[in-house]
């Protein structure tokens, strides 16, 4: 799998710190899919009542199907985020938009690159 390559490809050292870093970010993970429906789903954490004897616990997430739903939502939220704050948009993406968008204005036809090397080639697919 993906450890066994990186571990071929790098020193032994690396390899470590490779494995070591996987099973903190899978412990963090479970930790906070727990921490989650543990608070939503029993209104407690560590055994302590955090939201008073009012809170009605939302009972399907202390259940199996309830790691599912949390981790769809705790996907969701990640991707978001990521999404937000590590995508900026690009000025690269930006001038191929306005390109397109000037080739439809001018009522030019947007050629793709196989359409190029095919007319190229003087229409010989091979």
């Amino acid at each position: 799998g993906r450890a066994e390559a990186f571990a071929n490809n790098n020193t032994v050292g690396m390899a470590a710190a490779d494995g070591i870093g996987m099973g903190l970010g899978f412990t963090l993970a479970l930790f906070l899919l727990g921490t989650v429906r543990e608070i939503l789903g029993a209104g407690k954490f560590f055994d302590i009542d955090l939201f008073g004897e009012h809170y009605t616990p939302i009972g399907i997430l202390t259940q199996p199907a309830g790691a599912f739903i949390v981790l769809g939502c705790l996907m969701a939220f990640f991707q978001w985020f990521r999404k937000k704050v590590f995508d900026r948009p690009k000025k690269e993406k930006k001038a191929e938009v306005s390109g397109k968008k000037a080739a439809e204005a001018s009522g030019e036809k947007e050629v793709s690159v196989l359409e190029t090397v095919f007319a190229e080639n003087g229409g010989d697919k091979s």
